[in-house]
Parts: C-alpha cells; structure tokens; sequence
C-alpha cells in the first residue's frame, strides 16, 4: 500500500475549504471570514509598504538592484526583466 494521497475533492473558486473539511457550516462561516480578514490585512499591508518602498527608491533614485542590495534582498525576476528591456 503506497503512502501517498490521492485528491479527491478541489474546493472551487469562492468555495469554503472548512465547509469541504467537515466544520459546521456556522463555523466554516467565521473561519473563512476570519481568514479572509487576516489575507486582506496583510494584502493591505504589502501594498502600503511596496508603495513606500517605491517612493524611497524614486526619493533616492535608485535602480531596483541598488535597492535591492541596500535593503538585503534579491531583486524580482521581473525588474531584472524590465532593466534588461530598458524599463
């Protein structure tokens, strides 16, 4: 007998994966509002600090790799990409 899964079930798109899991279905409710609260808090701090980080770097005027190295971090693909192309 092999120790491997097999998936059966996918939630789908705008499902409720602690419906599908067996919670009650008050409380597949709260869980999943709950987490879509913590996901959107967290989104919405991504944003404010990418913001602020593109504002540092245009302050400084800074390329995305200096940025990168002074901030300790390796830059996204995508910006190599863009400065390969010219952007």
């Amino acid at each position: 007998m092999s120790s491997k899964s097999i998936i059966t079930h996918i939630t789908p798109v705008g499902g409720n994966i602690f419906a599908d899991l067996g919670f009650e279905p008050e409380e597949a409710t709260r869980l999943l509002a709950e987490t879509d609260q913590i996901i959107s808090e967290k989104l919405a701090i991504k944003e404010s600090l990418m913001a602020e980080l593109a504002v540092w770097i245009d302050a400084n005027k800074l390329k995305q790799a200096e940025a990168a190295e002074i901030i300790g971090v390796t830059r996204p693909r995508r910006f190599r990409r863009n400065q390969q192309e010219g952007h």
